[in-house]
């Protein structure tokens, strides 16, 4: 089992977490997020997160569509992503890509290399 499909359980098991909050669920869904990688900048994870989660959740479905691209995000920092189904929008990797370069000289540049070859498959620069 990949690193995504372990952080997909986790995922779901905080999605399905009766009587908490959205707020809370974010959060949750924030800490464990940064502390499932290790060996990248923890900023560059928070940022990384935000990219998804920065605007208002308003309803539930918003919340698991948007919780259920971490496990992919996962995948992108592990260099694992699976190229058959692209879970992002152009925009994300513009982001993604926008977050890498602001962050190149703190990143491991096997991690820097995967991602911007990743967003510029995309055309996403």
């Amino acid at each position: 089992m990949d690193a995504g499909d372990k952080f997909f359980k986790l995922v779901r098991s905080r999605l399905n977490s009766p009587g908490t909050e959205t707020e809370a669920k974010v959060e949750a869904l924030r800490r464990d997020f940064v502390s499932s990688i290790k060996g990248v900048p923890e900023e560059f994870l928070e940022e990384l997160f935000l990219i998804f989660f920065d605007k208002e959740i308003v309803s539930a479905d918003e919340l698991a569509e948007r919780a259920n691209l971490l496990p992919d995000l996962v995948d992108l920092i592990h260099e694992d992503l699976d190229d058959r189904r692209d879970p992002f929008r152009k925009e994300d990797w513009h982001q993604i890509g926008e977050l890498v370069s602001e962050f190149g000289t703190e990143l491991d540049e096997s991690l820097l290399t995967y991602i911007m070859g990743k967003v510029v498959e995309r055309r996403a620069l």
